[in-house]
């Protein structure tokens, strides 16, 4: 893990559906804390921390683990937004705040059993990365990229038909071949294969007799996994592997902030 980040979890003696319940009512009490997304299915919540003195913010991703029937496991990491040159190495105990603060808050609602009054019915039920709003710099900058992109295809295709027959003919034999070598054919499919076994056995000890999560949770963290494969290596690559080895939907999520941050940062 990084520097500053922190981890805690807690165990509270309330199903897995009541305890997610009551952390959706206490996170938007705390200051500077609020809800991101959240998918009551798999037991995930994303949190984010507002700019501060002690902090340029946080990305607090919480998982709830089902322990037992009247039993649930919180886990949370609160990350720094920033890295260390971006000021993110002084948070001043704040990443650990964030923890103690969601933990004693969402005591408070079980206690009080507020829980039972929360409507969840605007919760999406599928963990989704909330989508960007597009400026109208974006528009006409993917405008202009795109007026170039048909610009290159008609100077292709118009090129393609001076091209000989033969030739043709024998690009498209030599393209039909598949010279990837035989050992890394394999070396990727032992490779998929490997961490599909891992999150089967994660998901099996999470979810012991919920097979329908196990078989949902899987396939997400699969397709997640697949995307930060094809992402260019590179320190933020590294660091969300290092930090996330078995939880890719993480990875992904602040692998996208970062690079849009770092974009924004330019």
């Amino acid at each position: 893990m990084a520097l500053l980040d922190h981890n805690g979890e807690s165990e509270f003696p309330f199903a897995k559906n009541k305890v997610f319940d009551a952390l959706c009512i206490a996170i938007p009490s705390i200051s500077g804390l609020k809800v991101e997304s959240a998918d009551r299915m798999i037991g995930r919540i994303l949190v984010k921390g507002g700019g501060s003195l002690a902090s340029w913010g946080e990305n607090i991703p919480i998982q709830l683990i089902e322990i037992s029937e009247n039993k649930t496991r919180i886990q949370i990491t609160s990350t720094p937004k920033t890295g260390i040159m971006m000021g993110g190495a002084f948070d001043m105990g704040k990443n650990r705040k964030n923890i103690e603060n969601i933990l004693n808050a969402t005591s408070s609602v079980l206690s009080n059993g507020q829980e039972r009054n929360l409507n969840l019915t605007h919760w999406p039920q599928q963990f989704i990365i909330p989508k960007k709003k597009l400026t109208f710099g974006k528009v006409v900058l993917y405008g202009f990229l795109g007026f170039i992109g048909i610009g290159v295809l008609s100077a292709m295709f118009g090129k393609e038909k001076a091209i000989p027959t033969e030739r043709i003919a024998t690009e498209q034999a030599e393209t039909s071949v598949d010279t990837t070598p035989a050992e890394d054919n394999v070396k990727v499919d032992s490779e998929e294969e490997e961490v599909l076994a891992k999150l089967k056995a994660k998901a099996r000890e999470d979810w012991p007799d919920d097979y329908s999560t196990q078989e949902y949770w899987v396939n997400t963290e699969l397709e997640d996994y697949k995307y930060m494969k094809e992402v260019p290596d590179g320190s933020l690559k590294s660091k969300a592997q290092r930090d996330w080895p078995l939880d890719f939907s993480t990875q992904k999520y602040w692998y996208s902030e970062q690079i849009e941050a770092q974009e924004r940062m330019k």
